[in-house]
């Protein structure tokens, strides 16, 4: 379970629409960089491509820190 402090403030980012090259890797790359955690919708169809399999892929195997989901 994911516990929060009740003394900090949370932003909860998500990313849409993906994974498009190349903004879901320069998001992945400033994320990383900046220590920020964040859930990447990306539509199923998308993944069919091998470019963008391996973004999934990425964001797949860098959980907890990115979080991937269905858009559709």
């Amino acid at each position: 379970p994911i516990v929060l402090n009740p003394n900090k403030k949370y932003i909860y980012l998500t990313w849409d629409d993906g994974p498009q090259p190349p903004g879901s890797t320069n998001c992945q790359r400033v994320f990383r960089e900046q220590g920020v955690k964040a859930t990447f919708f990306y539509v199923g169809m998308n993944a069919f491509d091998p470019l963008r399999k391996r973004i999934v892929d990425t964001v797949r195997n860098s959980y907890p820190q990115f979080l991937l989901a269905n858009h559709s």
